[in-house]
């Protein structure tokens, strides 16, 4: 990182700040960091009235969750593990992202049918084994869904 330091008019009393470019930025964060980050990105500039993010976080280096829900098909609230590498074009983790945002808003199709719901009621999708995603602590159950405690 670079170690050039820029005046900080908005604050005079903090003097001085690191200066950071976009490209150093990019490459401090780890690939799961990345792929959030484009995810927001993405849900923002591109954003469908029929999806409703409800939280989205990195779980390991390696993955990221996201908790939503559609206003369409009554299937409340839903979950998606993605995991990678591999990432959607290779070595790019902000492809993973993008292609990310643009599943979430994609209809489920047969994913239906591999829905598992957790203890707190979220639908996840494609979830194998006996292990859901852990939630972030700060994460509370939007309105109107009902949380089951103990889970």
């Amino acid at each position: 990182m670079r170690t050039t330091q820029i005046a900080d008019p908005a604050h005079p009393a903090l003097t001085l700040r690191p200066l950071v470019t976009k490209v150093e930025t990019m490459a401090i964060l780890g690939d799961a960091e990345r792929v959030v980050r484009v995810f927001r990105k993405e849900m923002e500039r591109y954003p469908d009235p029929s999806v409703a993010v409800h939280g989205v976080w990195v779980e390991t280096p390696k993955s990221a969750c996201v908790v939503y829900s559609l206003s369409y098909g009554g299937l409340g609230l839903l979950g998606r593990r993605i995991v990678f590498p591999p990432h959607a074009f290779d070595g790019n983790p902000d492809s993973t992202g993008a292609d990310w945002a643009q599943n979430v808003k994609e209809p489920l199709g047969s994913a239906v049918s591999y829905l598992r719901k957790d203890g707190r009621g979220i639908s996840w999708i494609g979830v194998r084994g006996d292990t859901f995603p852990a939630l972030p602590q700060d994460f509370s159950m939007p309105a109107g869904t009902e949380q089951i405690t103990g889970a």
